[in-house]
């Protein structure tokens, strides 16, 4: 071996496993972020739900009311017909979240590596995180910790060294 050979060979292969190591943590991420990305859609569907709940619970003391009123002469049919569709169209909306269950319950289970047909509950509520900071700050905090960059600076600084074994 040349001078210096061996050296610039430990070099390189310690670029080659920065790199692979930073191919690690891009692949870290984008695995959480598709989790938080399943959870929060399947969040958003429970709490979607429990508006559907709530405002069909809403329209049935509405709808007591109004019975009350139209047995006493008070109120008229129209209102109460009225109120009738609304309740159905929430239950074609209730039913339409329950056949969604499903299908977001399997896409959260298979991105967190379970069984995709595994029973999940109903998430609690959400804490939703502070505002981001202004895009400058944004974009400097990406350009230095972001994996993917640390790969391809390790992957060129192993391509420079291999470049400096062909020369020795």
């Amino acid at each position: 071996p040349w001078l210096g050979t061996l050296k610039t060979r430990g070099k390189k292969a310690e670029a080659e496993a920065d790199a692979k190591l930073a191919a690690h943590y891009a692949l870290r991420n984008e695995r959480i972020a598709e989790i938080k990305k399943a959870y929060v859609e399947y969040w958003f569907l429970a709490a979607r739900t429990r508006v559907a709940v709530e405002q069909v619970e809403v329209l049935s003391s509405l709808e007591e009311v109004v019975r009350s009123q139209y047995s006493l002469g008070i109120g008229g049919q129209e209102d109460l017909l009225r109120i009738e569709m609304e309740e159905a169209k929430l239950q074609n909306v209730y039913d339409r979240y329950a056949v969604e269950r499903p299908a977001l319950a399997g896409k959260l289970n298979e991105a967190m590596g379970r069984e995709a047909a595994a029973d999940l509950p109903w998430p609690q509520q959400l804490e939703l995180p502070p505002p981001p900071p202004p895009a400058p700050i944004v974009l400097a905090r990406i350009r230095v910790a972001n994996p993917m960059l640390d790969e391809y600076d390790a992957t060129i600084e192993s391509k420079e060294n291999e470049i400096v074994l062909a020369r020795k």
